[in-house]
């Protein structure tokens, strides 16, 4: 009788799960009330009118207002998303314009690779495997990649690393890509592997960081007991979520 008079879905939780809701429903209100004001102060100061832009931004409905990026997981990376939002602060600190979320955006990112790096040293394993070199799929970009920063992290904590991704070929690749690879992981001739069951077969922890329905189908085939840290919920299949040494990042 209560909800009957309500004409849309009605979700069932538990009690927590309505309580957070609700403060999350709200901190996300505020966040954007946040993030338009700042950009607001910013173009104010460039002389660039700040309703057009707020606009322009509300009317791209595949990745701005939509459920795009609004999972949990791993950190965001790509030669585009840190470098821009570089620009914009840094441009701001020029101008003197305090943009405080939008400051806070990077060190925030970065966290995130700080608690991968804690779930991989708390399970106590010395061989890591880890599928997926680039920040997503069907490129071999590496530019940023945040899995880059967590693969050099593990080898200061003195871990082994072997890595797998169909896309990456140092032996294919040219100019500043090549470069940065080389760069950020010297030794990545000897780390690479083509074949994805050489890594699984080696690995006491496997660190899933792109979606591919291969890494799917050789995961669910795993008969040993090898950790699993998930950072991109590469499926919703219980095969997998349900298995003891499946481990997901903040689910």
């Amino acid at each position: 009788q209560l909800y009957e008079p309500i004409r849309s879905e009605i979700y069932r939780l538990s009690l927590e799960e309505a309580e957070i809701i609700k403060l999350c429903n709200n901190a996300f209100h505020g966040l954007k009330i946040g993030f338009a004001n700042e950009i607001g102060r910013l173009c104010n100061n460039l002389n660039i009118d700040s309703q057009t832009i707020m606009r322009l931004i509300c009317a791209d409905q595949k990745l701005n207002i939509s459920p795009a990026y609004l999972k949990p997981g791993f950190a965001f990376g790509g030669s585009c998303l840190p470098k821009d939002i570089r620009s914009l602060t840094a441009e701001a600190r020029r101008l003197g314009v305090e943009l405080p979320l939008l400051e806070s955006v990077l060190p925030s990112n970065r966290l995130q690779v700080d608690l991968a790096r804690r779930k991989v040293l708390q399970t106590g394993a010395q061989r890591v495997g880890v599928l997926g070199l680039s920040f997503k799929p069907e490129t071999d970009d590496l530019r940023e990649s945040p899995i880059i920063s967590l693969i050099r992290d593990l080898w200061q904590d003195g871990l082994d690393v072997l890595v797998h991704d169909p896309d990456v070929k140092p032996e294919e690749m040219l100019g500043s890509n090549l470069e940065y690879l080389e760069r950020q992981l010297p030794q990545i001739h000897r780390i690479l592997r083509s074949e994805i069951e050489e890594v699984l077969e080696k690995s006491q922890i496997v660190i899933v960081a792109q979606k591919r329905p291969e890494f799917v189908c050789k995961l669910k085939e795993l008969n040993r007991r090898v950790t699993i840290l998930d950072l991109v919920r590469i499926t919703d299949e219980p095969a997998l979520l349900k298995r003891r040494q499946y481990r997901g990042m903040s689910w």
